[in-house]
């Protein structure tokens, strides 16, 4: 309202973001906070677990998991499920294709955990 144009128009100024989500089945939802709260303590950790993937950390938000925001704007947000014994994996990036490769990557990843 204050600049006088409407809601769509707005929302046509903003950069594209794609997420992109999936999960690993039969995840004890204890081991998942086990392994994500290890990883929140140590941004060195983070870094060297997914920072091939995106870089450098600009910040960390663990109200609901760990929401890791990277320098490059790419996002990974891992939390154990609410109601299943599944670790999921949220992804934000600026392409559906990146978006849907990050998430892919990283579930990779969070496989070793349980292996």
């Amino acid at each position: 309202h204050q600049q006088g144009i409407s809601i769509s128009a707005l929302a046509g100024e903003l950069p594209e973001r794609s997420t992109a989500s999936n999960r690993l089945k039969n995840i004890p939802t204890e081991l998942s906070n086990t392994k994500i709260s290890e990883l929140a303590k140590s941004p060195a950790d983070i870094e060297s677990t997914f920072g091939e993937l995106c870089g450098k950390i600009r910040e960390t938000d663990t109200t609901d998991g760990l929401r890791i925001t990277f320098e490059n704007d790419e996002i990974i947000h891992l939390r154990p499920s609410g109601n299943a014994p599944e670790l999921r994996c949220y992804n934000e990036a600026n392409s559906v294709e990146r978006a849907e490769a990050l998430n892919q990557a990283c579930l990779t990843i969070l496989q070793s955990w349980v292996e």
